[in-house]
């Protein structure tokens, strides 16, 4: 099989969906030498010089990377203009999968298109508009014109279902996974003091990461946080790492509102081999989003031992299972009630890092990779 995988958001400071495309293609290239793949960051407005210094196997001698520079205008034209052949452009393959809501017209190949999440329907009030066309047209069309559509959770699947009509055989899952080279139990105290210093943390901490913006629920963490007791907030920052997102300016209004703009602490984007030292320190992890796809903060925390504390919607029980506390991400109170729990139950904590571990076993990019190669695989035969 030749096949093209879309990996235009696998550089610079990668999010979900670029940690998806990125490690996908990293195991694909690691567990299969028998189909040749091309990997190709084709979208201009993210093409990134990065692109040239990659970091995957290509040892492999049955993968390349493929990319080239054109004007944003010829890129929107050629991939959006339904007459031209898309194969004229990416080239030769038995299968196109698609990574970034862009789902091409008139394609040759077979077509693969992995969907995160429907949260652009279910929460628009969280999202830009120019996000929610892109994502809406680019589901809405994956609905109608991919051969198979990969949801990577049970929760999203039945979403594609429920909100565009989806046929259930059509979809299937595949479970994202954590480095465990990266993600670990680190008992290196020099390095994790290093971390700490290169950050500015200079006390016990309770940990947040996610791109800032309204769905992840920063607001309620914060006003969670408002409702610790004097002492536990002298004993515990709040620290929150991720990207700036979007319609957030609330978030810092809500700090300064609330006296806390000494106790909550914004790391900003994150590199990733930093964010295990963090987790490994942290008292515990707070991840009370209103809606995700699967969820790869809490899954990396539970993979370094880390208490973790998710909501009870959406994705977050497949991902999160018995390992940790679910909390209701509209009930400040209760959120904040779980966090001074785990911070003054040692038993609580020391139990919640014992099930972690177990619970992040069940997940890896190997295990993703495989079963999408085997859904490349049903796709030919």
């Amino acid at each position: 099989m030749k096949i093209v995988i879309d990996i235009s958001l696998a550089v610079g400071n990668r999010a979900g969906i670029g940690n998806y495309s990125y490690n996908l293609a990293k195991q694909l290239a690691k567990i299969d030498k028998k189909n040749k793949y091309t990997f190709f960051p084709f979208f201009c407005y993210i093409y990134h010089p990065d692109f040239k210094n990659i970091p995957l196997d290509f040892s492999n001698p049955n993968c390349k990377l493929k990319y080239k520079y054109l004007p944003k205008e010829w890129i929107d034209y050629l991939w959006k203009e339904s007459i031209i052949p898309k194969n004229d452009i990416i080239g030769d393959c038995d299968i196109l999968h698609s990574t970034s809501f862009c789902v091409p017209e008139n394609i040759k190949s077979k077509l693969a298109v992995t969907i995160y999440d429907v949260s652009f329907v279910t929460h628009p009030q969280f999202h830009q508009e120019a996000n929610i066309q892109h994502c809406y047209n680019g589901t809405k069309k994956a609905v109608e014109k991919a051969d198979v559509i990969i949801a990577i959770s049970e929760h999203t699947k039945n979403d594609l279902i429920k909100y565009f009509n989806c046929p259930p055989e059509k979809i299937k899952v595949t479970y994202l996974g954590y480095d465990q080279k990266i993600f670990r139990v680190i008992k290196e105290k020099n390095k994790i003091q290093n971390i700490l210093k290169k950050y500015n943390i200079k006390k016990s901490f309770i940990f947040n990461l996610g791109t800032i913006e309204p769905r992840k629920n920063i607001k309620g963490l914060i006003k969670a946080y408002s409702l610790l007791d004097n002492k536990t907030q002298n004993q515990h920052d709040l620290v929150i790492a991720g990207g700036k997102g979007w319609l957030n300016s609330e978030i810092y209004s809500l700090i300064k509102e609330t006296n806390l703009e000494e106790k909550i602490k914004f790391l900003g984007y994150v590199d990733e081999n930093d964010l295990p030292y963090l987790y490994n320190v942290a008292k515990c992890f707070v991840y009370p989003s209103f809606y995700e796809g699967f969820g790869l903060p809490p899954l990396e925390a539970l993979a370094c031992a880390c208490p973790v504390i998710s909501s009870n919607i959406s994705s977050l029980p497949e991902v999160v299972g018995n390992a940790g506390l679910l909390i209701d991400p509209n009930d400040n109170q209760q959120i904040s009630e779980a966090i001074k729990n785990v911070l003054i139950n040692t038993s609580l904590r020391e139990n919640l890092k014992k099930k972690a571990l177990l619970q992040a076993k069940k997940f890896s990019w190997e295990l993703c990779a495989q079963e999408t190669l085997s859904i490349y695989n049903q796709l030919l035969t």
